[in-house]
């Protein structure tokens, strides 16, 4: 992946968690999501308060487990509802029981989720990078 790419997708998660966090920074005195963003060539600088930041890196903490649970769910085995394998036993049930229709449906939810899983994982995968290189970078909430 291009350093290009990278930073694309690292800023993007990074902006995702960030507006999803906008709510709530309204009800925190403390953050001011005042932002300045300088593009020099291949060099971006994004500056902000230190609240904002740690509040950002507390919702990516949140998403990337969020993100790790779904992820398990979807590769675990046959036993787990909604993994990949149950969507898979349920489809070849209702085929098997002469439901093509339901066994379709089925078919539609397992592309469904077979297509999110390599997002979701790369989604992960992107926001862990983006949290060790700035949030491990931050002093504790508190800390000067």
């Amino acid at each position: 992946m291009s350093t290009r790419r990278t930073l694309t997708v690292t800023a993007s998660a990074l902006l995702a968690v960030g507006l999803s966090a906008a709510p709530a920074m309204a009800d925190s005195a403390e953050p001011n999501p005042a932002t300045t963003v300088t593009v020099d060539g291949n060099q971006v600088t994004i500056t902000t308060d230190l609240a904002t930041v740690q509040n950002l890196c507390d919702r990516a903490d949140h998403a990337m487990t969020r993100l790790d649970l779904a992820t398990t769910r979807l590769t675990a085995d046959a036993t787990t509802q909604g993994s990949l394998a149950w969507v898979r036993v349920q489809r070849d049930q209702a085929r098997a029981a002469g439901k093509p229709a339901v066994a379709d449906r089925w078919q539609l939810a397992l592309d469904r989720r077979e297509r999110r899983l390599p997002r979701m994982q790369e989604a992960a995968e992107n926001l862990g990078t983006a949290y060790e290189s700035v949030c491990t970078a931050l002093p504790a909430p508190g800390q000067p």
